[in-house]
């Protein structure tokens, strides 16, 4: 029997501050190299837009929660986010 890691990633994208844009939503995917496989829960995912004025951040409140496993260490899953919005 082979011997496999198992990984489990969660949290919350919270929420961004900007100066400028008002309207801001977020893209989030998980990249991953080596033989790494996602079992369990959404690699990819977006938040609910939210509306930011001044300094104020807008809120997303976003949980994610995914489960990967592999055979070795190489290439660990790792996250990006990217911020989208209106530019005033």
């Amino acid at each position: 029997m082979e011997n496999k890691l198992s990984l489990t990633v969660q949290g919350t994208i919270d929420s961004c501050t900007t100066l400028r844009s008002d309207d801001l939503y977020c893209k989030y995917s998980f990249a991953t190299a080596g033989d790494w496989n996602s079992y369990q829960g959404a690699t990819t995912g977006i938040t609910t837009s939210s509306h930011a004025e001044g300094t104020k951040p807008a809120i997303f409140n976003s949980p994610f929660q995914v489960s990967f496993f592999s055979s070795k260490p190489y290439g660990w899953p790792q996250i990006v986010i990217a911020v989208y919005g209106l530019n005033n």
